[in-house]
């Protein structure tokens, strides 16, 4: 069982990589792939088997680009999924349900798949362009916080592209547009997300700057929503 176990691993690990941007869900991703390490070390329950963790967080600090924040991969999720895989090792050492935890770990493995596959069936196709530049995917409607100091010119055209963005989320919250994130840190990225992704992250965004900021918008994108 151990061909399963990999396999299973491989295709879980690869179903949550695929799965659409735009999800602030960390916590459910997180705990299967903890379950995932766990379970792998189990049904192997062999030395070798700590070489598929540490080719992952390997592998994940490369693609994203080995900068700054990018080295927590390595400095913390690399020992957990080490310590996590380990204690499954020591468990599956002792255990007559090797085969079982492999039969379980691509269950779930498929689960995760279908899901990231419905995931995108439900995504509808990109706005048209004319509608990609009136939507606040550029910029935050937290400038409409009093302590923003935003002008005036800057605050009505962050306004508009609220209402704009009110009015897509009723026609279609599941078409995509291109946002742009910029991080704190330096650097910016774009992503293709919905437009119910787009309400919910500018709601943060709001919500972050308190209860005085922009309530009556922030009442009405929840409604929207």
């Amino acid at each position: 069982m151990p061909i399963v176990a990999v396999v299973a691993y491989a295709a879980l690990v690869g179903a949550l990589a695929a799965q659409p941007p735009g999800s602030d869900d960390l916590w459910a991703p997180l705990a299967l792939l903890v379950v995932a390490h766990l379970g792998l070390g189990w049904a192997v329950a062999r030395p070798w088997v700590l070489l598929l963790p540490a080719a992952l967080c390997v592998g994940l600090f490369v693609v994203a680009g080995a900068s700054e924040l990018d080295w927590l991969i390595l400095f913390l999720g690399l020992p957990v999924t080490i310590v996590v895989t380990t204690v499954g090792l020591l468990l599956g050492l002792r255990s007559e349900w090797r085969s079982s935890v492999a039969i379980g770990l691509a269950a779930i493995a498929l689960g995760c798949a279908t899901w990231t596959a419905l995931q995108w069936v439900d995504r509808g196709p990109h706005v048209p362009a004319s509608v990609q530049r009136e939507l606040p995917t550029d910029v935050s409607l937290g400038n409409l916080c009093p302590g923003a100091e935003s002008d005036r010119e800057f605050e009505d055209d962050v306004r508009r592209r609220a209402e704009v963005l009110i009015r897509e989320l009723r026609r279609n919250p599941d078409h995509v547009v291109t946002d742009t994130v910029y991080y704190s840190h330096g650097g910016d990225e774009e992503r293709d997300i919905t437009i119910r992704d787009l309400a919910e992250d500018q709601l943060a965004d709001i919500e972050s700057g308190g209860p005085n900021c922009a309530p009556e918008l922030e009442r009405r994108i929840r409604e929207a929503l």
